[in-house]
């Protein structure tokens, strides 16, 4: 199976701090979705474009609209061309995030605990429901776990 480095540096970390059924979801470049069953086996997950991947493309391609400044509006309904690209973007992420961890929850069964991480954590964290914890630097937390365990080092 093929499992990237940085969400197996994220199971890792998840397990040791959380206790399963657990979905990650990391907001960067990609937006990625993995899941942990109750037995803390990883079962799989879903990847989606990320914020600034798709907001780049939608700059670049739509002759008339122009950059803006990425910011969660307080409202979904844009009154400028401005505003309704944010609430688009960083309103619309944030939809597709609680909907895909409903559906993974749903799929996991149990009491699952939901993990939100990645560079675009910050921007999407206020539209988003389902997060019951941020973890701003999963992947680095996973790297110095994995670092102790090849060392024999059991320190915190």
């Amino acid at each position: 199976s093929e499992i990237g480095p940085d969400r197996i540096l994220h199971a890792v970390a998840a397990l040791e701090l959380y206790e399963p059924p657990l979905v990650i979801v990391d907001l960067g470049t990609a937006c990625v979705f993995d899941a942990i069953d109750a037995q803390g086996a990883y079962v799989g997950g879903a990847i989606a474009p990320g914020i600034g991947l798709a907001s780049n493309a939608l700059f670049d391609k739509a002759a008339m609209l122009r950059t803006v400044k990425l910011d969660t509006p307080k409202t979904a309904i844009g009154n400028t061309t401005a505003h309704a690209l944010q609430s688009g973007i960083c309103l619309g992420f944030g939809a597709l995030v609680d909907g895909m961890v409903a559906k993974f929850k749903s799929e996991l069964g149990g009491s699952v605990t939901t993990i939100g991480t990645g560079g675009y954590i910050d921007l999407v964290k206020s539209a988003v429901s389902c997060f019951d914890v941020i973890e701003e630097d999963l992947n680095l937390k996973g790297l110095q776990i994995l670092n102790q365990r090849m060392s024999g080092d059991s320190r915190d």
